[in-house]
């Protein structure tokens, strides 16, 4: 099975690029189990929720794994969480950090992937503020977002069975320079 797993920060589009794939893929969408779980305790979120974030996050991913399927796609996994408690709390439980480790050393694969698409979500986000500055930043990352969304395609049609192609049609840097 491959798992395409997208990370990044909150409010860059992942839930909605994730939605897309899923149905473009006709695959399975292992949402993200924090969203309900914040949303039960009005948006407050401690170090001692993170344990239980973690279990109901790798029972998630584990029941649509259980499914079976060729592709699947994750709207996060625990890197999430490993990030959040760093960042909010100084520490992470070893378990959370070493059950991720024991995921993400096997499909690294859709790690790249994921960095592709956080790429491409940042820029577009920075390209979207009204300042010009900001706009001229985003355009500036367009052709590195471009070449990191081809080799994403590229890695995802490898990972396939010979002759299956799982990813759609994407333009060339030339082929999008001419249209210009």
């Amino acid at each position: 099975m491959i798992r395409i797993v997208l990370t990044g920060s909150e409010c860059t589009g992942k839930t909605t690029l994730a939605e897309a794939l899923a149905l473009h893929y006709r695959t399975g969408l292992v949402p993200e189990f924090v969203r309900g779980y914040a949303e039960q305790r009005g948006g407050i979120i401690e170090l001692s929720d993170h344990a239980p974030i973690a279990r109901g996050q790798i029972a998630l991913e584990d029941s649509y794994i259980a499914r079976g399927g060729r592709l699947l796609i994750q709207d996060t996994d625990l890197l999430s969480t490993v990030v959040y408690c760093r960042h909010y709390f100084g520490m992470c439980e070893a378990w959370i950090e070493e059950a991720w480790i024991a995921v993400a050393g096997a499909s690294l694969e859709a790690a790249w992937i994921a960095a592709a698409y956080a790429a491409q979500a940042a820029a577009a986000q920075i390209a979207a503020e009204p300042a010009a500055a900001n706009a001229a930043a985003g355009a500036a990352l367009q052709p590195t977002v471009k070449r990191l969304q081809l080799s994403a395609w590229a890695l995802l049609d490898r990972l396939c069975a010979p002759g299956e192609q799982l990813a759609p049609p994407v333009k060339s840097l030339e082929e999008d320079a001419g249209e210009a």
